[in-house]
């Protein structure tokens, strides 16, 4: 009887442990799916426009698109193998020579697991100082900025680490990543207020030099930026926020919704700054009306004088 009631709770928990994994799949996949279409916009938006940076702009972004791809595919081949490991489970009180088999699916579970966290400490270093270098130019290439952001984008790499390399069976993967989110997000807070902070005083200084017509283009310019900054910003922080929430409570319906953000987050830090990207080269056909010069050319008096024979 106490064979079957551990039979019957493990695979109840077997049971759960796949539900959740289906819900982080079908999350993840439909922001997966939004991610493309701005990753599509970003590299239509580059190739017709002539930018400053577009080489290295277009590099960065196949990147993020190749971590955000990848991390997709580990998420898919994950619940696949759970589906696998559940399969398996269920067939151990009729086959126990099974119990190897789903040994060996646990751990390549716990592999993957760990492969996806890999990926994604990577993809958030990556993208964290594409969003740093980013100030860096704004700020006019001083080094003096970003030594704070640089320090704090060091220790959200030092402590992604340590939490990917802990033993991922004792804890939930999101209590052991949960002072990454905490700095991942004091992080973001610092680059985006430095960003938009000299974007704002540049808007100032500007408005003082330039009068008129002029003095309008640079305000709308520089607001529109300041905007899309601020706004990309505070939804990263939002989902980490959510995330460390989340993390601090061990009921069942959280855990659902730790697998739900955690899901999103992984996408979202390849989102936010892609729709950022997106934002800042649709050309606004008002502001380039506006800026564009309307040249005419003058016209010359013509003198008709009869011809002499």
């Amino acid at each position: 009887m106490n064979h079957t009631d551990n039979f019957q709770g493990i695979f109840n928990n077997s049971l759960r442990l796949l539900g959740l994994e289906i819900a982080e799949t079908c999350a993840e996949l439909f922001f997966y799916g939004i991610y493309v279409h701005f990753f599509l916009s970003a590299i239509r938006n580059l190739s017709r426009r002539v930018i400053p940076l577009r080489r290295p702009l277009l590099v960065s972004i196949w990147i993020m698109f190749l971590f955000g791809t990848t991390h997709n595919f580990l998420q898919l081949s994950n619940v696949i193998t759970q589906f696998r490991l559940a399969e398996r489970v269920a067939l151990l009180q009729i086959d126990p020579n099974d119990l190897a088999v789903a040994l060996r699916l646990a751990s390549l579970i716990d592999t993957l697991e760990t492969a996806k966290y890999v990926v994604f400490s990577i993809n958030n270093l990556f993208t964290d100082i594409f969003l740093l270098y980013r100030c860096y130019l704004i700020w006019n290439r001083r080094f003096g900025v970003i030594i704070l952001p640089g320090v704090l984008i060091t220790s959200v790499c030092v402590t992604g680490t340590l939490a990917v390399s802990s033993d991922l069976n004792n804890t939930s993967p999101s209590s052991q990543f949960e002072p990454t989110f905490i700095l991942a997000t004091v992080t973001n807070i610092t680059i985006t207020v430095l960003t938009a902070g000299r974007i704002w005083w540049m808007t100032r200084e500007a408005s003082r030099l330039n009068s008129g017509s002029r003095s309008n283009i640079f305000h709308k310019r520089y607001t529109r930026a300041t905007r899309i900054i601020l706004e990309s910003g505070a939804l990263y922080c939002i989902g980490e926020i959510i995330l460390v929430a989340t993390a601090e409570s061990n009921a069942p319906t959280p855990g659902f919704i730790q697998n739900i953000t955690i899901a999103i987050s992984m996408q979202a830090v390849n989102i936010i700054p892609t729709l950022a990207l997106v934002l800042g080269t649709r050309e606004d056909p008002q502001a380039i009306e506006v800026a564009r010069p309307r040249f005419t050319a003058p016209r010359k008096a013509v003198t008709i004088r009869p011809v002499s024979n």
